[in-house]
């Protein structure tokens, strides 16, 4: 109130939609109060409305990225409120403002704030990301051709890197026209793939395999080709 209201400490907080009214003290040289002005400034004080905090993909708190060449905070995914800008800390609260170029760290988490430089306000909590990086995916000891007799099994197997980590995944692939095109086999998804009860039809078919890792491109191995010998067949008896 202007007057003549109540005396406010200066740690008290500022309300919304609120008049406040300051006055002028004179002290004499031992702090004591002497007088106040005639008058009081008035201030108005309304709160803007603090931005949304930046959203996230789906399983966007856990992202994966290729290790070569290093991915930079530009690589993160997060969508801030409308109009305002996307900025990256490596804190929760407070830390260090992150440029884009800033190279990411294996197993480091990252927060997104919405800034609104109209109103120079950001939003109260922090979206956090955690950073895996993997690959580069290689093959270290590609397929060979199996053989196996008609009816048997032939068993093809591949050994792979994930390079800086991850998990690897398997894709193997068939093709009955020399590499053409590939016909995905469904459900092999281990190194090691078998099949099983193999005919003569299947003699000179190729296989290859998709290795990948979260965040990399898969590498594709050279294809191996399965050989089918037999039926064995007895085409004459022996006499007596």
């Amino acid at each position: 109130l202007p007057d003549p209201g109540n005396r406010l400490a200066p740690g008290t907080a500022l309300a919304h939609d609120t008049w406040y009214y300051g006055a002028y003290v004179e002290l004499d040289s031992g702090g004591n109060e002497l007088c106040e002005s005639a008058r009081r400034l008035e201030v108005y004080v309304e709160f803007d409305e603090l931005p949304l905090a930046p959203t996230l993909p789906d399983g966007g708190d856990q992202q994966a990225f290729c290790g070569g060449p290093a991915p930079t905070v530009n690589h993160l995914e997060a969508t801030p409120a409308a109009g305002t800008e996307l900025v990256w800390f490596d804190e929760a609260t407070g830390g260090v403002r992150l440029a884009g170029i800033t190279p990411l760290t294996d197993g480091a988490t990252y927060y997104a704030e919405s800034f609104d430089p109209d109103i120079n306000c950001v939003n109260v909590d922090r979206s956090a990301v955690t950073v895996s990086l993997n690959g580069p995916v290689s093959v270290v000891d590609p397929i060979d051709n199996a053989v196996a007799c008609a009816g048997g099994d032939a068993t093809f197997a591949v050994t792979g890197s994930s390079g800086q980590g991850g998990d690897l995944s398997y894709l193997w692939e068939e093709s009955t026209d020399d590499g053409a095109s590939w016909t995905v086999i469904a459900g092999e998804e281990s190194n090691i793939y078998t099949r099983t009860g193999v005919g003569p039809a299947e003699d000179g078919l190729d296989i290859r395999v998709t290795l990948g890792v979260a965040g990399c491109t898969g590498t594709v191995s050279s294809f191996a080709q399965l050989v089918v010998e037999g039926p064995v067949s007895i085409t004459a008896q022996p006499q007596d």
